[in-house]
């Protein structure tokens, strides 16, 4: 690999395991790139989600997927995610989810089950009339209702959505409110209250709110004259953009994607089935912001929303106008006189769902000599893993680490034994958790961050949000894998091998724990799949058996955490390095 983009520090670690028996060469390799590059980790584990049928009417037939048959529904039958719904002349049928949400079809009714998860609700209405009864929902739940044209967004809510032919689509409230824009953003979006309707057709704006027929609107008339009834409308207006993240997400995104669609010198997309069977289309470019920098952009559309991942490099010095002319810039072998003129200085990983964002970065690299090595390696002086909810004003510091004292001078270090157990670190190798000086000796610092008088934190501040921690600056992390979701630990030691050959899941779970006391702070799960562009689930025995092509294997991590509102669920192809030449 010419520029190790994702092994990072461990290159370092992969050579030192040359001098290991096999077994454990195997178990390292496959957990320090799969399961922690740098604790460049994420996700989480596979929801339960489905809908069942509790009554229906008439000829009412469903069907798996746009290319599987059509098949006669039955009553109590299970309907999941990616799945079609219609009704004929004379006929209906009730859907309820596990979160007790309703919907019922109308006759001459074509639906799309989205999602049911008990986070989010989304049904897709393709022609007909569909309504919709909405529980309460909690906090950071979600319902959803959309047409070709136009979504709407929902909080304790009886409404009706209609789909004509032309795709024109009207929505009709009967209770509580709905936030109504079109999908193409065109004009602004549309608040409807009790007995108030609005239509879309494609290429246009929402039309403003009219009352139903049959609702003079008289006392409404006079009630929106009231400033309290203002006050609430303002509050509604804002519960519903909050739960349309995707849009916003989508907006603050526009100016960047565009930047670096034009400034990319390579650039590559192709859909893709993912580990569950969902579309998603990715998008990729390697962009050069600066003379100085890099960067890896990956962008996934799935039906209901969108992941978006940068990866940015600092260099010490101008790198070449070409990116396949940039020499190795992570770690070079060498001498000990003969120092690389050139090398990252800084680096950052961004990643969000549109809402949930977690954020790596090291800061203050130098190039430092192994001499058992032969080998020059950038070793950073602070490193950072923040993570930030939907919800959350700013961002929560769960990891801090700076070099050992004998890393940063060239000394190889030491695997510790309980990863050979655990299959995985608590700590990048060769890094120790931030202990304040005069904290007596407590991981972190229980103070306010003080840029001045610290010195070397990197604050980070963007349109998500900014960097202001009010706790400890990093916590303790113990950390373990898990391969198909047996516990690393638990795999007799005979049968590891074995395991991680044939494992189609390869999980890491941090536990983030407090400076005093070991109390649980927060956690972060990630699963991570090899696979095809059809979905299929890959180990490495399937890679080896299949003799599969390089560029049709894809990788996807999910990743989540009680901080978050969501699943983070990335997939990425390496096929835009092969075109840079970065990878052979």
């Amino acid at each position: 690999m010419r520029i190790g983009i994702f092994f990072k520090n461990h290159l370092l670690e992969l050579n030192t395991l040359m001098k290991m028996d096999w077994n454990r060469k195997i178990v390292f390799c496959v957990s320090a790139i799969v399961l922690y590059a740098g604790s460049s980790l994420l996700l989480a584990a596979e929801e339960s989600s489905w809908a069942k049928i509790s009554h229906l009417s008439g000829d009412v037939q469903v069907r798996s997927g746009e290319k599987a048959k059509w098949e006669a529904a039955k009553p109590d039958q299970i309907v999941r995610p990616g799945s079609q719904l219609k009704t004929s002349s004379q006929s209906s049928v009730n859907l309820q989810t596990k979160e007790k949400h309703r919907v019922h079809l109308s006759p001459k009714t074509t639906i799309l089950v989205e999602e049911t998860s008990s986070e989010k609700t989304i049904f897709k209405v393709l022609l007909g009339r569909l309504r919709s009864y909405v529980r309460p929902l909690k906090k950071n739940q979600q319902f959803r209702i959309k047409s070709p044209v136009a979504v709407a967004s929902v909080r304790g809510t009886e409404f009706d959505t209609i789909v004509e032919e032309n795709d024109k689509t009207t929505f009709e409230v009967t209770e509580g409110v709905v936030n109504v824009s079109d999908l193409e953003n065109i004009g602004a979006e549309v608040t409807l209250f009790k007995n108030q309707r609005t239509s879309i057709m494609r290429g246009h704006a929402p039309l403003p709110p009219e009352n139903l027929k049959g609702d003079k609107g008289d006392q409404r008339g006079d009630l929106r004259q009231n400033q309290d009834v203002q006050k609430v409308k303002e509050m509604a207006r804002f519960e519903a953009r909050r739960e349309m993240g995707l849009q916003q997400f989508k907006e603050h995104l526009q100016a960047d994607v565009s930047r670096e669609q034009r400034m990319a010198q390579y650039q590559d997309g192709k859909t893709v089935i993912d580990a569950f069977g969902m579309r998603v289309r990715m998008e990729e470019y390697i962009v050069r912001p600066e003379p100085k920098q890099f960067s890896f952009v990956t962008i996934n559309t799935r039906l209901d929303n969108v992941s978006y991942s940068r990866y940015d490099a600092w260099a010490l010095a101008d790198l070449p106008a070409k990116i396949v002319d940039i020499n190795p810039l992570f770690q070079q072998h060498g001498t000990a006189n003969n120092k690389p003129i050139n090398y990252i200085v800084q680096q950052k990983w961004f990643i969000s769902n549109g809402g949930d964002i977690y954020r790596e970065w090291s800061e203050a690299g130098d190039m430092i000599f192994f001499n058992t090595l032969n080998l020059w390696q950038v070793v950073y002086d602070h490193w950072y893993v923040e993570l930030k909810g939907r919800d959350a004003a700013n961002f929560r510091l769960v990891s801090h680490w700076v070099p050992s004292s004998g890393y940063k001078s060239g000394t190889v270090p030491t695997i510790p034994s309980t990863y050979y157990s655990n299959g995985a670190l608590d700590t990048p190798l060769g890094y120790d958790n931030f202990v304040m000086i005069g904290n007596s000796g407590f991981i972190g610092d229980n103070r306010p961050i003080d840029a001045v008088a610290f010195g070397t934190r990197l604050l980070n501040s963007n349109i998500f949000g900014s960097s202001i921690y009010q706790h400890s600056e990093g916590y303790a992390r113990s950390s373990y894998a898990e391969l198909d979701g047996v516990r690393f630990s638990d795999i007799p030691n005979a049968l590891k091998l074995s395991a991680l050959l044939n494992a189609k899941k390869v999980s890491a779970v941090h536990t983030y724990l407090a400076p005093t006391g070991n109390s649980t702070v927060t956690t972060l799960r990630v699963d991570q799949y090899n696979i095809d562009d059809n979905g299929a689930r890959l180990s490495l025995s399937d890679r080896a058996a299949r003799n599969l092509s390089p560029d049709s294997i894809n990788f996807e991590s999910v990743a989540s955490s009680p901080d978050f509102s969501s699943k983070i669920d990335l997939v990425v192809s390496p096929r835009i390095f092969r075109q840079a030449g970065l990878i052979e």
